[in-house]
């Protein structure tokens, strides 16, 4: 459909434009980089550019895009300023790339979960003044805003203390039903908690906190940008219920600072959370006359970028669930509620806030519920499991020699052998081994590294410190265990899920560098009990905040919320795998033994010999 133009809301400054269709401009800082993609009326992409913070900008000094500390404290920082620059050099290479910046109706974009700006007692002054209109480089001009150079980010885990504080002033159900999610270390409140504890003096200094993604909004908007509702859930500190910060995490953030910050005093610096398809005003004078944006060219909030992935890979409706497989896995998806419990209900604690829908039972604590970015009232669940493909790597290559391939086989031969491993198995044999190969600590759910190697009677095959190619003693069992090992970590996807209350309805969409594994995508398909669908979305999280840049211009013009389906046609994709009957209910039925598997570890029963085995 065209949208038309809201009143004030975006006006040609040219001829050239007024007769071209309107573009859509996401932007996306991540840890890396910053990118940029346009897309024309009917989302297709028109123009797309990105740059690498240690490439385009190595005065900053990073590495990876930050400032590690190496000292063992978990300090994980990035120059604020250098924000400011890759967006100006960004725009300067569209610039010189021959994109029309006139054709540009809307700018919004996507930053990194949890990371927190600290802005100064000047900001205020400094972001309408010389960053909305100056002439001075960009981040020159924003210097002078900042309260704290380096601002803490995703990759942080200094934060242990802080969170253990706001653990026991909420309890971990409490913050887990308020919030989506229990604490965190890089989460954004247990952030400002050490922030405030350790540089108390600077505190009375501070004029704000803005996230990542508000804060860019800030420099394209000329003016302080508030944080929307959706990046706003990954701090601990955002209600879902009340879509607004809650008095009890507040107060336990506060008392994580010991004393250095008020919940009072961190209300006023956060300012109040907006919903993600707000438009915030016009984007800023120093960006129209620099690059000839329009002068009604709307700026719109900035979300994070799970939330505008989820949008970019258009998952819209409750159901809509997609699977990442990469170095990490991630299940995403959309949700009508925020119960994050097995069987769908929320609960409401005794002195805490009220689930969403204000109902009764206990919360997941793994993984993360968020306001959804693209539904008034909806919520989207995001759960990482940090031990994915190399892994899954680790144990093809393990069994791959086990079964006597040559150690100079070729990439294509190990995965070749991987294929016929995964798929030999019959419905039989599914779940006659448990095995979990975890290289670091996984996130979801919460065990420790190590791998485990366990019966279909339960029975510990391994001794703690083995890995799992002491079981591959032939090629039948190297492929079993290697069989096994893939099993359970997709049976661990789908447990984690539903715990979330997450289930696709209709196909699961499987993207990423695993989505090329035709056997990875049957094993989906017989573990989920869905059609298993694939599609490439590159740069999702820039591509998200492009569709929600037309999505808010869109409710603008209807002067309220539309739906966000109404921006256009979804992508294609294709069916690439159907589930198996005899073998979607084997996995069904040994689900519970995974999950007992999972409470084995954590309770440190699942290696031959130690107390408790079978």
């Amino acid at each position: 459909m065209r949208v038309p133009a809201a009143p004030g809301r975006w006006s040609s400054n040219s001829a050239a434009a007024a007769s071209a269709s309107p573009l859509f401009l996401g932007l996306d800082c991540s840890t890396q980089g910053l990118k940029a993609v346009a897309v024309t009326d009917d989302l297709t992409v028109e123009h797309a550019c990105g740059i690498n913070f240690d490439e385009a900008l190595p005065a900053f000094g990073t590495r990876g895009g930050v400032l590690a500390s190496g000292d063992g404290s978990g300090v994980v920082r990035q120059p604020v300023c250098m924000f400011a620059a890759g967006l100006e050099l960004l725009l300067d290479r569209m610039q010189e790339e021959g994109f029309d910046f006139s054709r540009v109706a809307a700018v919004s974009g996507s930053g990194q979960q949890h990371g927190s700006v600290y802005l100064s007692s000047d900001a205020a002054g400094v972001l309408g003044g010389e960053v909305a209109s100056g002439t001075a480089p960009l981040a020159e001009a924003v210097e002078a805003a900042l309260a704290e150079p380096l601002c803490p980010v995703w990759m942080d885990s200094s934060t242990g203390r802080e969170c253990g504080a706001m653990t026991r002033a909420m309890g971990a159900e409490a913050l887990a039903r308020v919030t989506g999610s229990r604490a965190y270390e890089r989460f954004t409140g247990p952030q400002i908690a050490r922030m405030a504890r350790t540089r108390a003096g600077a505190v009375p200094g501070w004029g704000g906190v803005s996230l990542i993604s508000s804060f860019l909004a800030s420099l394209v908007l000329g003016g302080r940008a508030p944080a929307d509702l959706s990046d706003a859930s990954g701090m601990n500190l955002l209600g879902l219920g009340s879509r607004g910060w809650d008095d009890g995490c507040l107060h336990a953030c506060a008392a994580a600072s010991e004393g250095a910050l008020s919940a009072e005093r961190l209300r006023e610096l956060l300012g109040d959370p907006v919903p993600s398809w707000s438009c915030l005003g016009t984007v800023s004078s120093r960006l129209r006359r620099r690059y000839g944006l329009p002068s009604g060219c709307a700026a719109v909030a900035w979300s994070g970028d799970n939330p505008c992935s989820l949008a970019g890979l258009r998952l819209e409706r409750p159901g809509d669930v997609a699977v990442s497989l990469g170095t990490s896995d991630t299940v995403i998806g959309t949700m009508e509620d925020a119960s994050g419990s097995a069987d769908g209900s929320g609960s409401a604690s005794d002195g805490g806030s009220a689930g969403a829908d204000g109902s009764a039972g206990p919360p997941a604590l793994d993984g993360h519920v968020f306001a959804s970015p693209t539904v008034p009232g909806g919520f989207m669940a995001l759960l990482c499991f940090k031990n994915g493909s190399l892994a899954r790597e680790r144990v093809r290559d393990a069994a791959f020699a086990a079964a006597g391939g040559s150690a100079d086989a070729t990439a294509e031969d190990r995965w070749a052998f991987f294929e016929e491993a995964l798929l030999s198995g019959s419905e039989d044999e599914v779940g006659a081994l448990l095995a979990r190969a975890i290289d670091q600590p996984e996130i979801t759910p919460d065990l420790p590294a190590g791998d485990v190697l366990l019966s279909a009677g339960g029975e510990a095959l391994l001794p703690a410190g083995s890995d799992l190619s002491a079981w591959m003693t032939s090629a039948d069992r190297a492929a079993a265990v290697l069989r096994a090992a893939v099993e359970c970590q997709v049976m661990s996807m789908r447990l984690a899920a539903e715990a979330r209350g997450l289930r696709p309805e209709g196909a699961l969409l499987v993207t990423g560098g695993g989505s090329r594994s035709g056997a990875l995508l049957q094993l989906l398909a017989d573990v989920f009990d869905v059609p298993v669908m694939v599609g490439e979305t590159p740069d999702s999280a820039a591509l998200g905040a492009a569709f929600r840049a037309k999505h808010a211009v869109m409710c603008g013009a209807a002067g309220g919320h539309v739906p966000f389906g109404d921006i256009g046609p979804r992508p294609a994709h294709r069916t690439a795998a159907r589930p198996r009957p005899g073998h979607a209910k084997a996995f069904a039925a040994r689900l519970p033994a995974l999950q007992a598997c999972h409470d084995r570890i954590r309770a440190g029963t699942a290696h031959a010999g130690a107390a408790g085995t079978v």
